[in-house]
């Protein structure tokens, strides 16, 4: 099974649910299914760094628009 997860990516720096999130993407990754997100800025850059693959969001203002 393929997942891509829509992640919210505030400019105040918060992780918010993404912790939630992430646990539930790793225990699907574990069970060989393909996990992706898509996020913006450092959020994106986090879930890549965690070995996940990531795609570009345009970056979001504090309520969710984006610029």
């Amino acid at each position: 099974m393929k997942l891509l997860i829509p992640v919210f990516s505030p400019p105040s720096g918060t992780w918010g649910s993404l912790t939630r999130v992430m646990a539930i993407a790793k225990k699907f990754k574990n069970e060989g299914h393909s996990v992706a997100f898509c996020a913006s800025r450092f959020v994106k850059e986090a879930l890549r760094e965690k070995g996940y693959q990531a795609y570009e969001l345009p970056e979001t203002t504090m309520f969710g628009l984006p610029k």
